[in-house]
């Protein structure tokens, strides 16, 4: 990931990528907690995923369908599933094949041997991933080695 660059290109409709700085403001902190979709309460990474997607379309929130914690590992089929779900909810999130560069607003969804078992938005301000971990919602480095391998990107189309 470190050798793919972020790129802020101009957009003919800016209030997207305004919806999301807001929202992962009124976001960041919030603490992990699987099945929850609540700023400052609670969410897991599907529904934190669907949340930003929801905040850019300026939308009411989705239901999604609670995943095990590590469904990718035990269940490549719902993981994958769940993501085919999610797209469908958000048509303008459209797959890249191979991105040359990643903007904000992109998911970018990673897992080992092509399975998806994260999902990160890329942020608006510079170079970082939003994503709900472990510990909750947090901007992490540009970076997506190791564990963390590219599985795809769906650009937001505006």
């Amino acid at each position: 990931m470190a050798n793919i660059p972020w790129v802020d290109p101009p957009r003919d409709d800016d209030q997207p990528i305004e919806n999301l700085k807001r929202a992962l403001t009124n976001w960041k902190g919030t603490p992990y907690m699987p099945g929850q979709c609540l700023p400052g309460v609670g969410v897991d990474c599907l529904r934190f995923v669907a949340a930003m997607g929801c905040a850019m379309e300026d939308r009411e929130m989705i239901k999604t369908n609670q995943l095990p914690r590590d469904t990718a590992f035990h269940r490549p089929d719902l993981a994958r599933k769940a993501i085919r779900q999610l797209m469908l909810q958000f048509p303008k999130w459209g797959r890249i094949t191979v991105p040359m560069a990643l903007h904000p607003g992109d998911l970018v969804v990673v897992g080992p041997k092509g399975i998806p078992s994260h999902g990160m938005i890329v942020g608006p301000w510079q170079p970082e991933l939003f994503h709900a971990s472990s510990i909750g919602v947090e901007n992490s480095a540009w970076d997506l080695t190791g564990p963390r391998e590219l599985n795809s990107v769906y650009r937001w189309i505006f």
